[in-house]
């Protein structure tokens, strides 16, 4: 038996909450007993034969009903008052996600062929995948080529999500140039107020930054500022890059070419953003090289588990109620005229 405080006790695995009660219990057999004591002193006991009948013998202890049954209806009645509950030790399973903006450079330049079936398409496509494989997390979509804008506010809808992702083409933003510095101010913004196991920026670029407000080295010691990483990862091979252009021709024709122009990358910026981000700089010359940086990503930031316990009460008062109210009419039926009468014939 344990005693917790002297607000309740722990016996058989259940716990009493109104402890007090229980002594009322005890009372009731010691007050009966100690009447049985006086009767046995003030009164001559009956001498009974060893040799009576087994009838008789059954109608003696038959006697004792009533008292049995008393006592048995007090002990649970005073169960059921103490309040007994079972408690049993739970847990819930509860996934924290994390706080992603995904950050996509959309200028024509990552229309290049170099990887299938371009730069841009590659991109958009293992996002989706790692859109999809992600729980609970809150993800939102930053585009940008001269200016940025938001795509999509973080969401939890990635149905949403990958439709956006999908209607991303250079278009999507007029001013041309890249603001690296610009995107990933817009997307701290973003994540400054957020809350989740972790907080993090992925920033997809073919290019360098030659346009915006903020440098994309101001942009990263604000993140890291607010505890937020950046992923950067650097799109493209080197030297030219093939790409399709129309052109017109004579007759007012647009013939579909090949054109090539050459690659941009400034691989040490990014690398001085993402090492002042607190996050790390991955190269991608291909879409199996650019899955792979996503699945690194993934492994690096993943869902947070934790448990979460809890107790469970089952009451059971109802039970040594019922039990109590069986035995209290008992009690009464033994005790009544009939019964009595029988007993004691």
């Amino acid at each position: 038996m344990m005693i917790e405080g002297i607000c309740s006790i722990e016996f058989l695995g259940l716990t009493f909450e109104q402890p007090e009660w229980l002594y009322v219990g005890v009372a009731l057999p010691m007050a009966l007993a100690f009447r049985w004591v006086l009767d046995k002193r003030f009164h001559e006991p009956l001498a009974v034969s060893r040799l009576n009948t087994f009838w008789s013998d059954w109608t003696i202890w038959m006697r004792f009903l009533p008292n049995v049954f008393l006592i048995l209806a007090g002990l649970l009645l005073a169960l059921a008052l103490s309040k007994p509950v079972k408690y049993a030790e739970k847990s819930d399973v509860v996934e924290q996600g994390s706080c992603i903006v995904l950050v996509l450079d959309v200028s024509k330049s990552m229309l290049g062929m170099d990887m299938e079936p371009t730069r841009l398409e590659a991109a958009k496509e293992v996002a989706k995948t790692f859109v999809e494989g992600r729980k609970n997390d809150r993800i939102g979509l930053i585009a940008f080529r001269g200016e940025a804008f938001v795509a999509v506010p973080q969401t939890q809808d990635y149905s949403l999500l990958k439709e956006r992702i999908d209607g991303l083409r250079p278009e999507s933003v007029s001013v041309q140039g890249t603001a690296i510095g610009s995107a990933l101010g817009l997307a701290i913004s973003q994540l400054k107020k957020s809350e989740g196991s972790s907080k993090f920026i992925v920033l997809l670029s073919d290019g360098e930054d030659n346009s915006g407000r903020i440098s994309p080295k101001t942009a990263a010691e604000l993140a890291d500022a607010y505890q937020i990483k950046v992923y950067t990862v650097g799109l493209g091979r080197e030297g030219r890059v093939p790409y399709k252009v129309q052109k017109l021709k004579q007759g007012g024709r647009r013939v579909e070419e090949i054109d090539s122009f050459p690659s941009q990358l400034n691989e040490r910026q990014l690398m001085e953003v993402a090492s002042i981000g607190q996050g790390a700089f991955f190269r991608a010359k291909s879409r199996e090289r650019l899955s792979d940086v996503f699945n690194a990503i993934d492994q690096r930031e993943p869902v947070l588990i934790k448990t979460k316990p809890y107790k469970v009460s089952t009451p059971y008062h109802s039970i040594f109620l019922l039990l109590g109210l069986g035995m209290f009419i008992g009690w009464m039926a033994t005790k009544s005229t009939f019964m009595i009468g029988l007993l004691e014939d």
